[in-house]
């Protein structure tokens, strides 16, 4: 809810930021199960990252940004995006971890961030144990001596690790994600996770909950084959245009990009139900569209201005 008086945003999370005791692994974010279950108005995992990718215009593409969006323009304004977000009152700021471009000059002050970071979510014994949020771009993920480590650019040495249990439920909850980034030439599929982690007394992130999302290697997210060719097929032909996330809803009757070269803006779906109205999703009111049937050749994308 945007607050005009003063500039904020407050959020409803459908997850916690805390936890008490030891509990069994929840099932990764962005599960059907969950988002049935769900409250409409609280946002998953997932769609946190979504609503974080949208405030930091990384789903806003034009063909001057080519060669220009690295981790470090992905860091800058992802933290800029959450300032002035509130969860229960409080600053989502302090809550999120991003990692910041590495750099072996300043590794050292770098790892001082890092500690200062997650001082709040360090373990404390009879306390219940704050957590963070941790979004970063996943490099490996690895067998460890107990459980598996996900390990991620930009923060060598310091790997957020799951138990046996969460990974089993990544590997199934996400296989389509994890089968794009892993059979995918070097560079060209990126995977990005957003976790909460609590912090044990030694210092290791231990993972909550998580979730995953593959982009492309612009930093542009895609949900299969068929979007990740139509948002290359607009980069190639140096398109402007805002790629359509899901957040909490299904994104199997979405459009995947809105044109904005266009005049008026166009919708371009993938697959669209035949008789679908294009007035039935708020998000595309009265635009033109645009369909891809993926049985058929790809039509020619709507003519710029």
């Amino acid at each position: 809810m945007d607050n005009p008086a003063d500039g904020t945003t407050a959020l409803r999370l459908g997850f916690s930021l805390s936890k008490a005791g030891n509990r069994s692994a929840p099932e990764p974010s962005g599960s059907p199960s969950d988002t049935v279950q769900s409250d409409g108005n609280k946002l998953s995992l997932l769609a946190v990252l979504h609503y974080l990718w949208d405030e930091a215009e990384l789903t806003t593409w034009h063909a001057a940004f080519t060669g220009h969006r690295s981790w470090t323009v992905v860091h800058h304004r992802l933290r800029a995006a959450v300032d002035g977000k509130l969860v229960r009152k409080n600053p989502l700021a302090p809550s999120l971890f991003v990692p910041e471009p590495f750099s072996a000059v300043r590794k050292t002050e770098i790892e001082q961030r890092r500690i200062k970071a997650w001082a709040p979510a360090r373990h404390q014994p009879g306390k219940t144990a704050r957590l963070l949020i941790g979004i970063g771009e996943v490099k490996a993920i690895e067998p460890a001596n107990h459980g598996y480590k996900m390990q991620v650019r930009h923060q060598p040495g310091h790997p957020w690790f799951l138990d046996e249990d969460l990974h089993r439920k990544l590997t199934k909850r996400f296989a389509t994600e994890l089968e794009h980034w892993q059979m995918a030439e070097a560079g060209e599929v990126r995977l990005l996770a957003i976790c909460t982690f609590s912090v044990s007394r030694a210092g290791y992130a231990n993972v909550e909950q998580l979730s995953v999302m593959t982009t492309d290697n612009n930093w542009i997210p895609f949900t299969g084959d068929a979007d990740r060719s139509l948002l290359t097929t607009a980069i190639e032909q140096e398109r402007s245009f805002r790629k359509v996330l899901s957040y909490n809803g299904s994104a199997t009757a979405m459009a995947s990009l809105i044109f904005t070269d266009t005049s008026p803006a166009v919708a371009a779906f993938i697959d669209r139900p035949a008789g679908a109205d294009a007035n039935d999703d708020d998000s595309i009111a009265g635009l033109p569209v645009w369909n891809w049937r993926t049985d058929e050749d790809m039509p020619g994308l709507p003519s710029p201005l």
